[in-house]
């Protein structure tokens, strides 16, 4: 579980690394989104290695809305970290652990215990404390509808994929469904794109494509990864949550100051404290 554990906060932060490189690039994020789908569905496709058709329509409809979902999300994070910046995008999508942890309570008796309860609340602290260390998160006037959807939406699907792991836990199953939500996600995403006004005189093709290659292949090692690690038996989806998003925040911050030069203020240097107690009481409720 370590392994699958350490290889998603690993791909989930070079998402948001990637997302700020293609900023820097002239990248169109949303016709990259468009490949990074089609990409994912592909290596799913390799993975499964013999795909295995189901007749049952049930599959057909919760791939479908899934991969709406999907594609959704990514493009409210680009959306957000281009009006509010990316502090509040990461503010986000990190915080909305409570929801698939909530979940986990309510749907699958999953337990709250005290160190876990602790972790939780510490995690949010940090969270938020780690990200404010930027001015960006001050300007988030035009952006707060965008943060509020994406906050659902990320957290909707954290709980989506809970729900895959009870529902399917066959893994062929799992990698099956997983091709189809890809698959659809790429198809909502060419109809979405092809419907928007784009320019194609600002489009950087070539860039865009690689980088678009590139974060279909790590989006779906991100999604795997969690898969397993969750179908793992005695896994605590709740810790396992928690565990990955604080980690995802506090390694994006170490290579964001690594990599871009960003300063820590004191806001963020308490949220990186609070983060590391905070990844130490789940790791331990785990």
């Amino acid at each position: 579980m370590e392994f699958y554990v350490v290889l998603n906060i690993i791909a989930s932060t070079s998402l948001f690394l990637l997302f700020k490189f293609f900023t820097k690039r002239n990248i169109d994020t949303r016709l990259a989104i468009v490949i990074n789908y089609l990409t994912a569905s592909f290596c799913a496709f390799i993975y499964l290695n013999k795909p295995i058709i189901h007749n049952e329509p049930e599959h057909v409809i919760i791939s479908a809305v899934l991969g709406l979902l999907f594609v959704s999300v990514f493009w409210l994070m680009a959306r957000t970290a281009q009006t509010a910046g990316i502090a509040v995008s990461s503010i986000s999508s990190k915080m909305s652990m409570i929801i698939p942890v909530m979940a986990g309570i309510m749907l699958y008796n999953e337990q709250l215990g005290l160190i876990k309860a602790l972790g939780m609340l510490l995690g949010l602290a940090a969270v938020y404390m780690s990200s404010i260390g930027s001015n960006q998160a001050i300007k988030v006037n035009r952006g707060i509808p965008f943060a509020i959807m994406l906050f659902l939406g990320a957290g909707m699907i954290d709980t989506a994929i809970k729900f895959i792991q009870h529902s399917y836990g066959n893994r062929m199953e799992i990698n099956h469904i997983s091709l189809l939500i890809f698959l659809f996600a790429g198809l909502w995403g060419i109809f979405f794109f092809l419907a928007g006004r784009f320019t194609i005189l600002k489009l950087n093709l070539l860039h865009t494509v690689l980088g678009g290659l590139v974060l279909g292949v790590v989006n779906y090692i991100s999604i795997i990864a969690l898969l397993k690690a969750l179908e793992m038996p005695g896994t605590d989806s709740g810790a396992i949550f928690g565990l990955i998003n604080i980690s995802v925040v506090l390694l994006s911050s170490l290579l964001a100051w690594m990599i871009f030069g960003e300063k820590f203020n004191l806001q963020k240097k308490i949220g990186l404290g609070l983060a590391i107690i905070s990844i130490a009481a789940l790791s331990w409720s785990v």
